[in-house]
């Protein structure tokens, strides 16, 4: 219905007309936006037109979404009704879009969503490098920078680690207030910043992979188990290979690959919380990105 109404890159959005809910003093107030309106206002012609081409192909359920979710790879994607299952349910009974871009082409949708008045979360990767040579390190190596183009060219809007560590809540904050980012920093009570989803999953659940736990076998007789045991991604035994503060150490060392990454997921999405009575942890920028989505202040309106 959206893409024979309008949403073409020839055709443009002019046919749209979206309506918005807010609550103001205890009453419900309907705006009406015009899409004519954001195509005049917008001055990027190429970002436009990505736009355009983006939701014709692939998302025109983000006109409808309560919220939205960006995420960079298939493993957030995956993970993330667990995600929010475990720290933000409420967002359960909301519409919520998932849409997986990648941080180069993040900031194209920012008029977009304050547009529609939309609520973003935009879940990134810190992605440090080493600030002569330009190749992946450790995110608390000496003067390292970030490469990724969200959090260098719009939110934070800062470039070194040390600065993007050090940012207050206020500063992922969109001027809209109603767009947040969340990238990797350190867990309660540590000092360690992964560099990917994988490893903040592993070091906020260092416990866990550690632990054992008991099951019945096909003779119903009773054995112990590591949880490691359960996951292919191998180097869980030893999570000094994971969690280090050798900052010097080559990052290629660490990093999983493609397919680590997905059967780590796989596997993390598959084991049984519930007849192991063991539970993994959510790492903190992801529970706090989540918790700020699951608030509805944004549809209060001083009009």
């Amino acid at each position: 219905m959206i893409a024979e109404a309008g949403l073409n890159v020839n055709r443009s959005f002019e046919r749209i007309r979206y309506f918005n809910k807010f609550q103001v003093n205890g009453e419900t107030i309907v705006e009406v936006k015009d899409f004519n309106n954001f195509k005049h206002k917008e001055k990027d012609k190429d970002t436009f037109r990505f736009l355009k081409q983006y939701m014709n192909l692939h998302k025109c359920d983000l006109f409808f979404a309560d919220k939205v979710i960006m995420v960079e790879g298939i493993t957030e994607k995956l993970l993330m009704p667990l995600f929010i299952k475990k720290v933000a349910n409420k967002i359960e009974n909301e519409f919520v879009s998932v849409i997986e871009v990648g941080g180069a082409y993040t900031h194209k949708f920012k008029e977009f969503f304050k547009f529609l008045n939309t609520k973003v979360l935009v879940i990134t990767d810190i992605d440090s490098v080493d600030e002569i040579d330009g190749t992946s390190c450790h995110v608390l190596k000496p003067n390292a920078k970030t490469s990724n183009a969200t959090l260098s060219n719009w939110l934070p809007n800062k470039q070194k680690i040390e600065d993007l560590l050090a940012v207050k809540f206020e500063e992922k904050l969109d001027e809209s207030k109603i767009i947040r980012v969340a990238y990797q920093i350190a867990e309660e009570g540590d000092q360690f910043v992964a560099r990917s989803l994988e490893n903040a999953i592993v070091n906020c659940n260092q416990a866990f992979f550690k632990a054992k736990y008991k099951y019945l076998d096909e003779n119903n007789e009773e054995r112990e188990n590591d949880v490691h045991n359960c996951f292919k991604y191998k180097k869980l035994k030893n999570l000094d290979d994971l969690i280090y503060l050798d900052t010097d150490r080559k990052q290629s060392e660490v990093d999983p690959s493609s397919v680590q990454k997905t059967n780590f997921t796989f596997d993390l999405m598959t084991f049984d919380e519930n007849n192991t009575g063991l539970s993994w942890s959510v790492p903190k920028y992801i529970k706090e990105g989540l918790e700020w989505l699951a608030d509805n202040e944004h549809l209060k309106s001083n009009l």
